[in-house]
């Protein structure tokens, strides 16, 4: 796993595990996550397990501990996927970069892929902009809201082909 970024993460969660995923999180001084690092587990080899017959439809549970905490999973070291969250100081999400796709196949490098968020005076989103290696593009120009804070209407800048 890569190695977070400095955070405040006394007393909260910062990793989880499971047959498919590891994850690290990191939180800032407010306990809003600000980083996020996932390793995908990698599936064994067609017949590396072997097949299994199952005689006893109701198996012994193992009750053993294991102190070392090993597993039979392997991680896709290779490649992590790290996303990023920004906030304003009214704790509204205000930007959030994806992981870089490690199948990418044009030229160079994968492009770093955000979105952003701006709000009107009610807090509510007012537009939203998708962010392609550092080149802000606007998604919708505007979002109104009636008195009921229900969206009325969305001004998209491009029409979407029926």
């Amino acid at each position: 796993m890569p190695t977070p970024p400095s955070g405040f993460t006394f007393g909260r969660m910062t990793g989880t595990s499971d047959r498919g995923q590891r994850t690290l999180t990191t939180y800032d001084e407010r306990g809003r996550p600000i980083w996020t690092a996932r390793q995908m587990a990698l599936l064994p080899a067609i017949g590396a397990m072997g097949g299994t017959t199952i005689t006893n439809p109701l198996p012994p549970i193992d009750r053993s501990d294991d102190p070392t905490g090993s597993s039979p999973r392997e991680f896709d070291e290779d490649h992590s996927y790290v996303m990023t969250n920004t906030y304003d100081r009214a704790d509204r999400p205000y930007e959030k970069t994806w992981p870089l796709d490690p199948d990418y196949a044009g030229t160079g490098s994968a492009p770093v892929i955000a979105g952003r968020i701006f709000y009107n005076s009610r807090s509510l989103p007012r537009v939203t902009h998708l962010v392609v290696d550092g080149d802000a593009d606007p998604i919708h120009r505007a979002i109104i809201y009636n008195e009921y804070r229900e969206v009325v209407r969305i001004v998209n800048v491009r029409a979407a082909p029926c």
